[in-house]
């Protein structure tokens, strides 16, 4: 029974350290570029898969699309709001947006999946300089949000927050709650 016990509290353990680091990577700055000057940002668009609306549970691409654009909505108007104060965030319209014209930075993202076990959104994070295409910084492939709340769709937009977060950090160096 004691070592029954003594292998659930270390799994236990094993899991919480596990979310702690993920928690952490999202609050550390990764990248060695310095964008704590910039005042204009572009930002792209997520452009999660809509060819996979059956795999989610939607009842056909037009809903799921709707979905993504929701989605990509409220993570920009955080972005906006929450995330890049005090800069001035031009928005991608759409997945084929990318006019980053005027701006000192460009945020793109790509590796973009959905994880089948948590439903947290998989990314990369691209800092370009929209003068001359090149880019700054990247911020490899991450898992965010891997957490199972009610809602498909909350879990989306709470990994998008966690984008977010991130996002914050690599331009400012620190995040503010």
């Amino acid at each position: 029974m004691k070592r029954v016990v003594l292998i659930v509290a270390l799994l236990l353990s094993l899991g919480l350290q596990s979310s702690l680091q993920a928690s952490k990577s999202k609050e550390t700055k990764e990248t060695t570029a310095d964008m704590s000057a910039t005042k204009t940002v572009f930002l792209g668009w997520v452009d999660l898969p809509v060819d996979q609306w059956n795999l989610w549970g939607y009842s056909g691409r037009e809903d799921w699309s709707q979905v993504i654009t929701d989605i990509n909505q409220e993570f920009q108007n955080s972005c906006q709001t929450r995330y890049l104060q005090g800069m001035v965030v031009k928005v991608a319209k759409d997945r084929t947006d990318e006019n980053a014209a005027g701006s000192d930075l460009a945020i793109k993202f790509s590796d973009i999946h959905i994880d089948k076990q948590t439903y947290g959104i998989s990314l990369s994070i691209h800092f370009i300089n929209p003068k001359t295409n090149a880019e700054i910084a990247v911020v490899p492939p991450h898992l965010y949000y891997e957490k199972r709340m009610w809602k498909f769709q909350a879990y989306m937009q709470q990994a998008l927050e966690d984008v977010g977060k991130k996002i914050q950090v690599e331009i400012t160096g620190a995040s503010k709650r």
